[in-house]
């Protein structure tokens, strides 16, 4: 699932809206080249940039700063906001931009989008904000009468490949996004690779729309308020602290049987890193053994019960060479399961 940091520009400056409402905005900082950069340094590939200027009024305003984020590279950039013609899609388009997000004009003018979709292909995504279940529109001032699910099928129809679906009532609240609505479009609208937006405030979020098939999830106030440290999250996936410390626990098992063929001292050796491997990816990745998917949770706690369980045997009956496979066949258990869930992640 790709990540993208999300830079909403109003007046040149970097804000967050919440639940899209123009009169509840927070500036948290006056240059988006250098938040951009911020980002990049984190570990980000991706760069979700809205113009809420021109979601609001149509104008161009924020053009020179998009011109900007984009020329100095290093991201794949999205823009949305005010795009109601093909001279605008050309113009973002023409300074490097990955692909244009079409919005309000989706619903106005079916006809367009549809036209731009075919020309484009996957250089066009259609962003769909819902509010209340019913699709909203400039600037999500006006609600249509158009329910934001059956508006997502008629896309597909339509041949869009992408959508960045948002929740407002989730937008910039804090308190997580609307799980039961990904899974809902995964399941009515297959074909389609959905962008999550709005809300997502934990790791548990995240793992959860990744397991749904979600293709892409912004991130915008979780990033900024500090709830969620990017730099971890575009990191989760390697683990090398973990995968170190168990490598580490078995080869030092290995090297002390063949030099002292002393399998009481192996175990009291082996312990501490495992108990290492434990303590840390606990911790650290707390929200896989709290996350609301059973088989996510089940996966993550039944290993630890494998490495914890040889251990607690070994010790407890000095079974020698029994109680020492049992360690290793259970650490490398373990991370045989981490790696396979690393490819699956990656």
């Amino acid at each position: 699932m790709q990540l993208f940091p999300a830079i909403d520009l109003r007046g040149g400056q970097v804000v967050r809206l919440t639940q899209g409402d123009y009169d509840r905005m927070t500036v948290y900082g006056q240059d988006p080249c250098a938040q951009a950069r911020s980002f990049v340094a984190a570990g980000a590939k991706n760069l979700h940039v809205v113009d809420l200027d021109g979601a609001k009024d149509g104008t161009l305003s924020n053009y020179d700063t998009i011109a900007a984020l984009a020329k100095q590279g290093g991201l794949y950039i999205e823009v949305g906001g005010g795009i109601r013609t093909e001279e605008r899609i050309e113009k973002y388009l023409s300074l490097g931009v990955g692909r244009c997000i079409l919005g309000s004009v989706a619903v106005t003018d079916f006809a367009f989008t549809a036209r731009m979709l075919q020309k484009y292909g996957d250089k066009i995504a259609v962003g769909v904000d819902a509010k209340d279940g019913y699709v909203a529109i400039h600037g999500w001032k006006e609600v249509s009468a158009e329910p934001g699910v059956a508006f997502c099928k008629r896309l597909a129809e339509a041949g869009c490949t992408a959508i960045i679906y948002t929740d407002i009532a989730c937008d910039g609240a804090m308190q997580g996004t609307n799980l039961s609505l990904y899974r809902q479009l995964a399941a009515e609208v297959p074909g389609v690779a959905f962008t999550a937006s709005g809300g997502i405030s934990s790791e548990a979020e995240l793992l959860e729309l990744q397991q749904m098939g979600t293709a892409a999830a912004i991130l915008g106030k979780s990033l900024y308020t500090g709830a969620l440290g990017l730099s971890n999250i575009t990191k989760v996936r390697k683990r090398p602290m973990v995968l170190a410390a168990g490598a580490l626990s078995i080869v030092l098992a290995i090297w002390l049987y063949n030099n002292f063929c002393n399998w009481l001292t192996i175990l009291n050796a082996t312990l501490p890193p495992i108990g290492v491997i434990i303590v840390v990816d606990f911790f650290r990745h707390r929200d896989r053994y709290m996350s609301d998917d059973v088989k996510l949770r089940t996966v993550n706690w039944g290993s630890i019960a494998g490495v914890v369980g040889g251990a607690l045997v070994g010790n407890l009956l000095h079974w020698g060479i029994s109680a020492v496979n049992a360690m290793i066949a259970a650490v490398i258990c373990y991370f045989i399961a981490e790696i396979v869930y690393n490819k699956k992640q990656a």
